[in-house]
């Protein structure tokens, strides 16, 4: 089947440069959400967190860069794993 010639293939993706990309946006997410559930432990006495607030938010932007440095460094390397076997990814540029 013939492709339009606007149409191109991730023939693959370089695991150091996603896992480094994903690693920063996750970092940032993870942040925000330790800071919103400090915010919200402030509020509601119910919800206590287990250690002291900058503590949790620094463990959680720690895990948050953690763990999408090694999602991405893993996801990538499937990628390009699996995709001599099932096909690449096309997207439409313009």
């Amino acid at each position: 089947m013939k492709q339009p010639q606007n149409t191109r293939s991730i023939s693959r993706i370089e695991p150091l440069a996603l896992a480094k990309v994903l690693s920063v946006i996750a970092g940032i997410l993870y942040c925000l959400s330790g800071i919103i559930i400090v915010a919200v432990s402030r509020f509601y006495p119910l919800f206590q967190l287990p250690t002291n607030q900058a503590v949790f938010i620094v463990a959680t932007t720690l895990y948050g860069i953690i763990g999408g440095f090694l999602v991405g460094l893993i996801g990538a390397l499937l990628y390009n794993w699996l995709s001599r076997y099932i096909g690449t990814v096309k997207i439409e540029v313009e």
